[in-house]
């Protein structure tokens, strides 16, 4: 039995990575400003990592990300911090994915 569950970032783009999204590739992302103002050279998206949990590990270690991060057990985890576009997302272990998630929940990941 698969249960699925969800962790959502905010990704930090430049102005930049705006234009190369629509110039090069004739994107139009659905990134927006920070609301009340803020850099206007900065956008931001929304992105929701999807994780199957198969395994009875699995799901126990969802069980202990999910009571350390909200206090509960969710479906969906919201990391309150952003996170540059430049880091990558794709972590394939579930455990590294979740050690990667803990970290970003304390501080800003991949800002130097």
């Amino acid at each position: 039995m698969e249960t699925q569950v969800e962790v959502q970032f905010t990704v930090q783009h430049t102005v930049e990575q705006l234009k190369e999204a629509f110039v090069k590739r004739g994107h139009i992302p659905d990134w927006h400003t920070v609301e009340g103002g803020g850099a206007p050279d900065l956008f931001f998206e929304t992105k929701v990592v999807s994780l199957g949990l198969s395994s009875e590990k699995d799901r126990q270690a969802w069980f202990v990300f999910s009571l350390e991060a909200t206090g509960e057990l969710r479906k969906r985890v919201v990391i309150p911090n952003v996170i540059p576009a430049t880091v990558n997302l794709d972590i394939p272990d579930l455990e590294d994915f979740l050690d990667f998630c803990r970290r970003c929940m304390v501080g800003a990941v991949g800002v130097r």
